[in-house]
């Protein structure tokens, strides 16, 4: 486990190996086995290993998530939703799933006339991919309930203005049906040749976007937002982050580039200085705030995190730096492109701690866009 930590899975995989070669019947080998497999960029080898830890061990719901994940990873959505439930089970080892009153709906039930409460889930940028669901369910009902993160409350009630938008926190009307937003690819039953709106479907109002061209200044050079570092504390983080000293060669006076990272250093804000990078992370409030800015970029440049998914959404060009092991599954295996989002690039590392590849590949790109 402490190799895999540190990202040498050869390694780590060996020991896996070892311990079920031991004892076969050890479950959690199995499933770490099958985990590594997967971070390795070995989807479709690592799922019967965690196929076999279930059979082992049915209580365990990691590896069950494990399977999930390597399945989606691979591209294979229609089977990766149906053992999608067992990410309510990953961080506790018991459910983490809100316990709410009434019927969950399952894209099987008759809407029509029918309230249902949409509740977000996961991080920011989760919440941000999958509200292109609730257009779907707009064509079944206009009855909806959207239980939203408070920082997401302002971007959602602008892009869907007929809906109820509550923070997590409001009393939530009486409805027919919940659903859980990322539970809705399943219930329509989504394969990566059936992805709903993958061109822009969030927008800004104009006025907010007057204000931020206002604060920008005249414009005398295309815009390119960068962020290389991602918010998130969970154990996948170390794969979406970039130290921002490795991406220097990439700025240049050809273009006015703008940080877009909120969680910003005192150093930071004196390497901005140094090198003419533009901050306005003062005035980037909530994610309506900060989508006001993005809306008028040429280029945003950013980690796997939750830029990713609101430039995409905004339909802004968008490259996304991926490490070589252990990248989300929403960015599939091998892509440049992404069926999510038919502005998004995707530029992966060719090497493991090797930048000079991606940074070439980010310099290239600037280059067709100048």
């Amino acid at each position: 486990a402490a190799y895999r930590n540190l990202g040498f899975y050869e390694e780590a995989m060996a020991d896996f190996a070892k311990a079920f070669l031991i004892d076969p019947y050890h479950s959690a080998a199995y499933s770490n086995y099958s985990n590594s497999l997967r971070e390795f960029g070995k989807p479709n080898i690592a799922i019967p290993f965690a196929q076999v830890a279930q059979q082992l061990d049915p209580s365990n719901k990691i590896s069950r998530l494990n399977e999930c994940i390597a399945h989606l990873y691979s591209g294979d959505l229609l089977n990766g939703w149906e053992k999608y439930d067992a990410r309510w089970y990953y961080e506790t080892g018991s459910s983490i799933k809100p316990v709410l009153p009434g019927p969950e709906y399952d894209g099987s039930q008759d809407l029509t006339d029918k309230t249902i409460l949409i509740y977000c889930e996961q991080g920011f940028g989760d919440c941000i991919q999958f509200s292109r669901y609730i257009f779907l369910i707009q064509k079944l009902t206009n009855k909806i309930v959207l239980a939203s993160k408070p920082k997401l409350v302002s971007l959602f009630k602008f892009n869907f203005p007929n809906l109820t938008v509550l923070s997590h926190d409001d009393k939530v009307p009486s409805y027919d049906y919940n659903v859980a937003l990322l539970d809705l690819p399943k219930c329509f039953k989504t394969s990566i040749d059936t992805i709903p709106y993958n061109t822009s479907y969030l927008s800004v109002d104009e006025g907010l976007k007057t204000n931020w061209k206002r604060m920008l200044g005249p414009k005398t050079k295309l815009r390119i937002g960068i962020l290389f570092t991602s918010n998130s504390i969970a154990y996948i983080t170390k794969f979406r982050k970039v130290e921002i000293d490795k991406m220097l060669p990439i700025i240049s006076d050809k273009f006015d580039f703008i940080n877009l990272s909120v969680d910003i250093t005192d150093n930071d804000v004196e390497l901005f200085k140094t090198y003419n990078i533009k901050t306005y992370h003062n005035f980037m409030g909530d994610f309506y705030t900060t989508a006001g800015l993005v809306a008028n970029l040429d280029l945003v440049i950013t980690v796997d995190t939750y830029m990713a998914h609101l430039a995409g959404s905004l339909g802004i060009p968008t490259l996304v730096l991926l490490h070589k092991y252990g990248s989300d599954w929403r960015w599939f295996l091998d892509r440049t492109d992404s069926p999510f989002y038919s502005c998004v690039k995707l530029i992966r590392q060719s090497e493991r701690n090797k930048f000079d590849d991606m940074v070439l590949s980010i310099q290239k790109e600037l280059e067709n866009l100048s």
